[in-house]
């Protein structure tokens, strides 16, 4: 049964390809209407066929109808030397469907997979780069690979972008090996109507049907908390020669610690008399804990060093200690070691790091996830958190990189996901202090300092690692409700010890005032102010979304032109609604104007 299922699969996809009518009118118009691009056939089969070997057949077929569209031309075929490229080819067509050019593995470019400051990786990837000359048009590809990476089962994800249509998509696993196979649908709610699932005797099949482009809203979660994700993992697994097999996070977390993290750990006597010498005297957990950390920041630059099992195992603290580079594993593992020579354990952790959406290692589905490494140090009365591959952000603030979301913490006695670092609306605060004064001719004088925490200290601390020229960009840009204005001096200080950026800045503008006959008219608050513009939309489908709120302070006092009178009273301006609370009250004492504002 098993041959004959095979050969009416095979015989099935060969006249698909053959007869499949790539015309883009036939496209429904419920489905290219604001589409930048229509997946006509995504169809993918992965077959396990021992816990060390996966082959991966893949067709994929999609319309391009103008420049916008033209991102999801491409289909990169990752490798590595774990993995066997057996055939990789693509064909375009025209609107009407006819073969314009054919393209095969002679074709394409071979990159590195990595970028940013990486010393060596030998993860690689094929891509052809295909330059249209009309619109619409059509590019399909197939592929068919054989990796011993199977610890990292590809998961379905049938929509992994907006503005893009489906009318089909299909994932097909069939399991030829005596691993159990754990299957967990998310976000299905939504798509029940387009989603149909079979199951046979050693597999199942996973289909999507005619779905259109759903459209990004502002300040919605993101496109991972509404489509359909299948994700897929088996319990037992290779990772680059690395046996594996777990149950659950806790059997997991040992593996993890056992074969990729344990006795990696040494440091040379050198560096073990160093930490002794730096905390020598210190009683404080906490205090040693900054000491060290402040030490691994000085010494130690990040650079991505990933080469076969490299890429998923730290390299060892003495490499570190001596090369004072390392990727963000190799960096914990090392800020590890000097908190292991200090009698203080910490827990390697594994988290998604990303600055746009909390992304989470989910709790209930233990596989291989995450892209981050961080360190979680638990005190007595605190958990620390380091982020170890940065020279220049605070201690124990990990931001809104990988801040307030479930992580992996890992150590001898296995896993346990944990929350990190939140941030609250009261921890991200922006404290604004400042005094001057405005002339006779309305020209303004002044002096004011900003103290940013939280995620608003993320959103400002960098500027003090830039040049003069960068510094005095960043100032316009960040004060330009203020016009006509000169930065006379400023200068930043980033304490890294409480995780707060302070800006002391003197400034003059001209023409702040106006003189209008026997008035002066002024805004009374100088600066902090920033305006947001939102499109009305009648049509919103999401949840409006906010990642972190904040609570802002202002205080000034200006002094006036004497002579000058408040002509009408003054009363508090106050606002609460469910997105927040503001509150301005201003008055003029002895010709000195005091604000007070909060938002």
């Amino acid at each position: 049964m098993r041959t004959i299922f095979f050969f009416l699969l095979f015989s099935y996809c060969l006249v698909f390809g053959q007869n499949h009518n790539l015309k883009v009118s036939n496209i429904p118009d419920s489905i290219r209407q604001k589409a930048k691009a229509v997946v006509q056939l995504n169809q993918v089969h992965l077959t396990l066929e021992a816990f060390n070997r996966l082959h991966v057949e893949r067709t994929h077929i999609v319309t391009i109808f103008d420049e916008d569209g033209d991102f999801y031309r491409f289909m990169p075929m990752h490798y590595d030397k774990f993995t066997k490229i057996n055939h990789y080819s693509g064909e375009v067509f025209d609107a009407q469907g006819n073969l314009i050019k054919k393209f095969n593995k002679r074709d394409y470019q071979d990159r590195s997979a990595v970028n940013g400051p990486t010393m060596y990786a030998d993860d690689r990837f094929l891509i052809y780069d295909y330059t249209p000359t009309t619109y619409p048009y059509t590019i399909k590809y197939t592929y068919d690979y054989t990796t011993s990476h199977t610890a990292f089962v590809p998961d379905w994800t049938p929509i992994n972008s907006y503005e893009i249509g489906i009318l089909k998509d299909e994932f097909i696993f069939t399991n030829e090996s005596d691993v159990e196979i754990k299957t967990k649908e998310i976000n299905f709610h939504g798509f029940h109507s387009k989603i149909t699932h079979t199951t046979s005797a050693n597999g199942f099949t996973y289909e999507l049907n005619q779905v259109a482009p759903i459209q990004h809203e502002i300040l919605s979660q993101g496109l991972e908390s509404i489509v359909p994700i299948l994700l897929v993992s088996p319990n037992k697994f290779e990772l680059a020669g690395y046996a594996g097999s777990y149950s659950d996070w806790s059997d997991f977390g040992k593996w993890m610690f056992k074969d990729l993290v344990e006795n990696r750990q040494h440091l040379p006597d050198a560096e073990k008399q160093k930490v002794k010498s730096l905390i020598d005297g210190i009683t404080d957990d906490k205090e040693k804990v900054r000491i060290l950390y402040q030490y691994m920041q000085a010494k130690t630059r990040y650079i991505n060093v990933a080469i076969g099992i490299g890429g998923w195992q730290p390299y060892p603290a003495e490499y570190v200690s001596a090369k004072g580079y390392g990727d963000c594993k190799a960096l914990s593992n090392y800020m590890m070691s000097l908190l292991q020579e200090a009698k203080i354990p910490s827990n390697y952790t594994v988290i998604y790091g990303d600055k746009d959406s909390k992304r989470d290692i989910r709790p209930d589905f233990a596989s291989m996830q995450g892209n981050h490494i961080i360190l979680n140090v638990p005190l007595a009365n605190d958990t620390i958190w380091l982020e170890c591959t940065s020279q220049q952000t605070a201690f124990n603030h990990l931001g809104g990189f990988t801040g307030d979301r479930y992580a992996l913490s890992v150590n001898k006695n296995g896993g346990t996901v944990v929350k990190t670092q939140s941030f609250p609306p009261e921890k991200n605060k922006e404290i604004i202090n400042g005094h001057g004064k405005v002339d006779n001719n309305g020209n303004l004088q002044l002096n004011f300092d900003v103290k940013s925490s939280g995620i608003q200290y993320d959103q400002t601390y960098y500027v003090h690692y830039g040049n003069k020229h960068d510094q005095k960009n960043w100032l316009q840009k960040r004060y330009n409700t203020l016009k006509s204005k000169k930065f006379n001096s400023f200068d930043f200080i980033n304490n890294q010890d409480e995780g707060i950026f302070e800006q002391k800045i003197e400034l003059s503008a001209d023409s702040y005032a106006q003189i209008n006959g026997n008035n002066l008219i002024m805004p009374v608050v100088p600066l902090g102010r920033f305006e947001t513009s939102l499109k009305k939309d009648s049509y919103r489908k999401q949840p409006l979304y906010i990642a972190h709120g904040y609570n802002d302070t202002t205080n000034f006092e200006i002094q006036i032109p004497a002579n000058y009178v408040l002509n009408y009273s003054i009363e508090p301006i106050e606002i609460s609604s469910e997105f927040g609370e503001y509150r301005l009250m201003y008055e003029i004492k002895e010709n000195v104007l005091h604000v007070h504002r909060t938002i």
